[in-house]
């Protein structure tokens, strides 16, 4: 375990006056809406299936995690829903009801069925780069 197990981020892509953000909320508490760079902007993002990722340590092990923000069962659906984050190191839809264990990916609670949309990632530390693809 790390000190940062059971910490996980949403990263999603907001505009604000017409310009781009990067939208950070941890699952500890607190949000911050961060201004794009010039950097940031030259480069092309795609942001998980519906515009957002999750990343963090879980429990289970040292690896780092990213999944993406949109619930698995739920993406074919007409209306994308994205997952809500909890301090327990769950994520949460409202559509499906389904709980998921962020360590895992895997449905925790409610109707069995597919397991979260995991990515690989790294990262560089706190205030460091983060690669996921």
């Amino acid at each position: 375990m790390t000190i940062s197990s059971n910490v996980f981020v949403t990263f999603s892509k907001k505009s604000i006056n017409g310009k781009p953000y990067f939208h950070i909320e941890s699952n500890q508490g607190g949000t911050d809406d961060v201004a794009f760079t010039y950097q940031d902007q030259q480069r092309g993002y795609i942001f998980g299936k519906n515009n957002g990722v999750i990343v963090g340590f879980g429990i289970l092990d040292n690896q780092f995690k990213a999944y993406d923000l949109l619930c698995p069962n739920c993406y074919n659906e007409s209306k994308y829903k994205n997952l809500t984050v909890n301090s327990n190191g769950q994520t949460y839809c409202s559509n499906c009801k389904r709980y998921y264990d962020l360590s895992t990916g895997l449905v925790a609670s409610g109707e069995g069925g597919k397991a979260m949309i995991q990515y690989r990632a790294s990262t560089s530390g706190p205030n460091g780069t983060l690669v996921i693809n």
